[in-house]
């Protein structure tokens, strides 16, 4: 009976207490409500790795990128002589440079690039001219320089070396400079503006060619194989002259600046600009830039054709179709307007292209246009610009539109 009576006290005390328990709890959150509990031995366990302490390095390859040449030095001291192969004198030549024994790393370079011969070996000639800029040697530096470029110019290393005498150069006096030199340099600061990705460097190459041309193509002295100079023989005529050097007598006259023919006398000593142009036009930059060869001649501002009638693109060539004052026929009603039409929009030079679909590089009436995309797809100049071009192409010079 005792043992009844105190179970059922028990059982009563225990409903009590749920009960309150269930009166006096906080009112279950949105967030709470449908909260669904995790044994903890159901939550991922997250070990946290630390991170692995940093390896000292241990090559002369790891000591030389952190500039610690004293232990670079160390450790190729300890390879065996057998095994001091040319990849061993190579990273122990960058070592005394780094310790400032140039000259220790120059003979060492000049042993390995011996090893070759004539094989090329760009990448070396690169370290052997900043270690010849490095001590001083600027003119050895340039040599360097110049070698690894013309020996090929379209390689990285071409432009590397180009990019690097470019800035050799900045500042230099040319009136100083053999005509060998002022040729050199247009070819690299050509492959220099080529290739440059800022406009700051473009213009200052460009401004350095623009002067480098008026002493190689428009100074008095010859440079073989580009500026020939002829002295007029009695009886002789600007078209003959032409004919002797296979270019065309506009060419002789613009570039001696004569306006006509019959001021040649006897005796005058003429600039002969030899060669074919080539011709570059960059639609999106609205620049058309000629080269005498690899090098550099003039560029000028263009106009090309509007949306639905662009200019196309490829290469082609200069056609037989060359005119001075052209007149002008009206594609929808066949109607010929004449050289002084205000309605001719030719302007006072058309240079055809071998494109088909009466494609051609002209003049225009309209300057504001150049630097636009306003044509029916003809490349247009200032008439200025156009005649100057005018006198130096001809007939199957290359056209390369981009």
């Amino acid at each position: 009976m005792k043992v009844a009576l105190l179970l059922l006290v028990l059982a009563l005390a225990g409903g009590i207490y749920l009960y309150y328990r269930m009166e006096h709890a906080p009112a279950p959150t949105p967030a709470t409500a449908n909260a669904v509990t995790v044994k903890p031995q159901e939550t991922a366990k997250q070990d946290v790795v630390p991170p692995a302490p940093a390896r000292p390095p241990h090559s002369p390859e790891e000591f030389l990128a952190q500039g610690r040449y004293a232990e670079a030095q160390a450790l190729l001291d300890k390879v065996p002589e057998a095994e001091r192969n040319e990849g061993w004198k190579i990273k122990l030549a960058e070592v005394k440079a780094g310790l400032g024994d140039t000259a220790f790393a120059l003979k060492t370079v000049d042993e390995v690039l011996a090893l070759h011969g004539t094989e090329p070996q760009p990448d070396l000639l690169l370290f052997k001219a900043r270690l010849e800029k490095a001590s001083g040697a600027l003119e050895k530096a340039e040599d360097t320089l110049s070698h690894v470029f013309l020996a090929d110019k379209a390689s990285p290393a071409g432009l590397t070396a180009a990019m690097q005498l470019s800035e050799t150069w900045r500042g230099r006096d040319l009136g100083k400079l053999p005509p060998g030199k002022l040729v050199n340099m247009n070819l690299v600061l050509t492959k220099v503006l080529d290739s440059a990705v800022d406009e700051n460097v473009e213009k200052e190459c460009l401004a350095r060619l623009e002067e480098l041309n008026q002493r190689i193509f428009f100074s008095p002295y010859p440079y073989g194989g580009l500026v020939d100079l002829h002295k007029v023989q009695p009886g002789e005529s600007v078209s003959l002259i032409a004919k002797k050097y296979k270019i065309y007598p506009d060419r002789v006259l613009r570039a001696n600046r004569m306006k006509r023919s019959d001021m040649l006398q006897a005796g005058r000593e003429l600039r002969i600009i030899q060669g074919h142009v080539h011709l570059r036009v960059n639609r999106d930059k609205f620049l058309l830039t000629a080269y005498l060869g690899d090098m550099f001649f003039k560029r000028y501002h263009v106009g090309v054709g509007k949306e639905g009638s662009q200019t196309p693109h490829g290469v082609t060539r200069v056609s037989k179709s060359m005119a001075q004052n052209p007149p002008y026929k009206v594609p929808a009603t066949g109607q010929m307007l004449g050289p002084e039409d205000p309605a001719n929009p030719i302007g006072s030079r058309w240079i055809g292209l071998d494109m088909g679909q009466g494609y051609g590089i002209h003049g225009t009436r309209e300057p504001d246009s150049i630097g636009k995309k306003t044509s029916n797809g003809c490349i247009r100049l200032t008439n200025e610009d156009v005649e100057d071009l005018y006198d130096y192409v001809m007939v199957g010079d290359e056209v390369t539109i981009e």
